[in-house]
């Protein structure tokens, strides 16, 4: 099991200003991005409910199940920071499948930031292969920030999404998350505006609302 503090947004607004803020060197260190993007995500799609998620990641095998331990963990204003934090749990099945239900298929492409929170707050270097180099081993506590495209398939909607998830102990995480948020709000963000504070599941469930197509995996 993963635990993880987590405080995510979403929109569909031009996002240029803080695309271009994030994905620049700070402090002199670029942010990880995969190599292997656009990553394919296909989300078990379940329109009645937003607290679990169940994800079959790109080419892995088996699922992720990411289940809502807590909605209201605390509120922060780091601005343009400003939501309320959820506190997750995580785990992974190689026998759990969606093959054989209906499907929310996303397309990401992401940018990511790595911080370790273990002794004050660190932004750390990752390599191509997104580990630590000299094969330095990845820290236990911290705080991961993530800008991410996401396109809906097939209808190629856009959206962007811009999220801290931090992990380590259920005493340490929502702290972490809160220490990592005011780090960034003092590298001069620009603010976003029509923005929706939701976590995966929450988005998912608002899109199917909204009438977006889902698929049968075969």
């Amino acid at each position: 099991m993963q635990l993880s503090a987590e405080l995510r947004w979403f929109s569909k607004e031009p996002v240029a200003d803080l695309e271009r803020w994030f994905t620049q060197p700070l402090q002199n260190i670029a942010p990880w991005r995969d190599p292997n993007d656009p990553r394919c995500d296909l989300y078990l799609a379940d329109h009645l409910q937003d607290q679990l998620g169940i994800k079959r990641r790109g080419k892995k095998d088996g699922v992720e199940v990411k289940g809502l331990v807590c909605e209201n963990a605390r509120h922060i204003r780091s601005f343009p920071f400003v939501g309320e934090i959820e506190i997750w749990s995580k785990w992974s099945s190689n026998v759990l499948s969606t093959t054989t239900h209906p499907t929310f298929e996303t397309n990401k492409t992401r940018w990511l930031r790595k911080f370790d929170t273990s002794n004050g707050v660190r932004e750390v270097k990752l390599d191509s292969a997104g580990n630590l180099p000299g094969g330095a081993q990845l820290p236990a506590r911290g705080c991961n920030v993530e800008f991410t495209k996401v396109v809906v398939m097939p209808t190629e909607d856009e959206w962007w999404s811009f999220g801290f998830e931090s992990f380590g102990g259920l005493d340490t995480v929502v702290d972490d998350l809160e220490s990592v948020a005011m780090e960034m709000a003092r590298r001069m963000p620009p603010a976003f505006n029509n923005v929706l504070v939701a976590s995966y599941p929450a988005w998912i469930k608002r899109c199917l609302e909204n009438g977006k197509l889902v698929q049968q995996v075969i």
